[in-house]
Formats: C-alpha cells, structure tokens, sequence
C-alpha cells in the first residue's frame, strides 16, 4: 500500500511542505524476500528430461491416430500414459539419477573384472580382501542403490495415496483425480524415511558402502597399472562416494527445505482413455 507524506520531515529536504510528492512510499515489510530455490532447477531439469520419453510416445499416438491404426495407439498411449504417471510421482528425478549412476557403476565393474591383468594385482598389506573381493562387494552395494530408489518412490507413493484416503475417494464414478497438496506430500516423505525398517537398513549400508569405497579406492590407486586397468576401479569408487552425497542432499531438500516436493494428482487409471476408445468405435463407420 503507498503511503504519500505530508510534511517536511517525511519528504525530505529536497521537496516543499505541501508540494505534491514525484513519487510515493511504498512500505517494505509487505513485499516478503522469497527463499533461494537454486537447487529446484537441478530437479526441474531432471523431470523435464525424464518427460521426453512420454512426449515421444503421445506424439507417436497422435501419428498412429491419424493413419487409423488402433493397436499402435493404443501401445503409444499407454506407454505416454505409464511414462507421464512415473514423472507426475514424487522421487521420479531421484530414481533416473541412482539409477543412472548404479548401471555406469556396474558396467564400469565388470568390464574392469575380466581384465587379465587385474589378477595381477596384489592390494596393500592393511586389505583384509583381495580386489576381487573388493570388486564383488563394490557390486552388491551397487546392485542395493539400484533397487532401493524404486522401492523409496514407491513407499512414499503408498504414503499418499493412503494419507489421501484415494482408494476409497476413486470408488466413486464421478471422481477421478484426487489431488494432494505439497505438504501432504513432503509429510509422507517424512514418515516413510523416519519409520520405514527398509529405508532405515538402506541409509545404515549406504554409510558403509561410503567407506568401503573410499578404502578400495586408498588401495587401487597403489598400484594404479595392475590395480586400475583403465580407471575403472577409481571410477567405480568415485560413484560410491557420489552416491551417498547425492542421497544426503536429496534427504536433505526433501525433508528440511521442502523445495522438492509439490503438489500431484492420484488418477484412477486408463478410464477416461478407454471410453474415448469407444465412443471412437461407435462414432467411425
């Protein structure tokens, strides 16, 4: 709200009493400094990099559509469908990164694995493992961040559907998008990572799996031409430090700040799709 001044003292020497003010005063405290959300674009980015799939499959329906072939649209559609629903559920850009990340790991493993060069190798004398032992390890804790993202985005998933009392809400024909707020969401999060035995047992091997890596990394690099053929073990080390950085600072801006989550939508599946179908078979000749 502008405030115009009246008198000497609130204009300042450089107007006249009485003179019409150039220009009002305009109070401070009614325009709140929003918080940074630098960390919302990484995010932001993410998702939207995860919609091209769905975008490719609708505009492969729409093609499909217009050339009068069902069977491919209706595959287009519901693959657009299964991708876009993937997208639209909290965790999605946190599930593409592990995921990401655990099969370069993996791949980066066993291919250095069956260098022959690598039984060469002997690690230091304070390893209690040999580096295939260290290799086989460094795997499975792999292998546990690949699932566990899936399983996170799916625990929280169930949260809300159930905080949201969604199941019974979609029971009814009329109905068929609940929608839930941006604190109903972070609220599930909260729940699912305080009182989840799984997400619990996940964060316990994560620390360990911190400091697996970076002892075989200390011992790798020791002797970096039988030990790291090609940087492969190094690399694979890199990523298990990556990870537990990557799921602290996720926890982090989900729990505390909150700039993750947002609002989403609970629908009650391919109803709508599968009526137009009809409706589209009894309008055609």
């Amino acid at each position: 709200q502008a405030i115009w001044p009246q008198d000497r003292s609130r204009l300042g020497a450089g107007h006249l009493a009485g003179s019409p003010p150039r220009f009002p005063l305009f109070l401070c405290a009614t325009a709140p400094r929003a918080p940074p959300l630098e960390m919302i674009y990484i995010f932001s980015g993410v998702g939207s990099c995860c919609r091209l799939p769905g975008m490719l499959c609708g505009a492969c329906g729409n093609l499909c559509k217009q050339l009068n072939c069902n069977a491919c649209r209706r595959c287009c559609e519901a693959c657009s469908g299964g991708c876009s629903a993937f997208v639209a559920r909290p965790l999605s850009s946190f599930v593409v990164i592990t995921s990401a990340m655990s099969i370069a790991e993996l791949v980066y493993l066993a291919t250095t694995f069956q260098n022959e060069d690598l039984q060469k190798c002997v690690l230091p004398e304070d390893a209690f493992v040999t580096v295939s032992g260290w290799v086989v390890v460094q795997m499975a804790f792999a292998l546990l961040n690949l699932c566990f993202a899936p399983y996170f985005q799916y625990r929280v998933w169930e949260k809300i559907c159930e905080e949201s009392n969604s199941e019974e809400l979609l029971q009814d024909p009329e109905v068929t998008v609940v929608s839930v707020t941006k604190e109903k969401v972070q609220e599930s999060f909260k729940s699912v990572f305080l009182h989840d035995f799984g997400v619990c047992f996940y964060f316990l091997a994560l620390g360990a799996s911190f400091v697996w890596s970076g002892k075989g990394y200390r011992w790798v690099m020791t002797d970096p031409k039988l030990c790291n053929p090609d940087g492969g073990l190094s690399f694979s080390a890199n990523v298990g430090y990556a990870f537990a950085i990557v799921a602290v600072l996720y926890t982090i801006a989900w729990y505390c700040c909150g700039i993750c989550a947002r609002a989403t939508e609970i629908r009650s599946g391919y109803q709508d799709v599968e009526q137009e179908e009809q409706e589209e078979t009894k309008l055609s000749p």
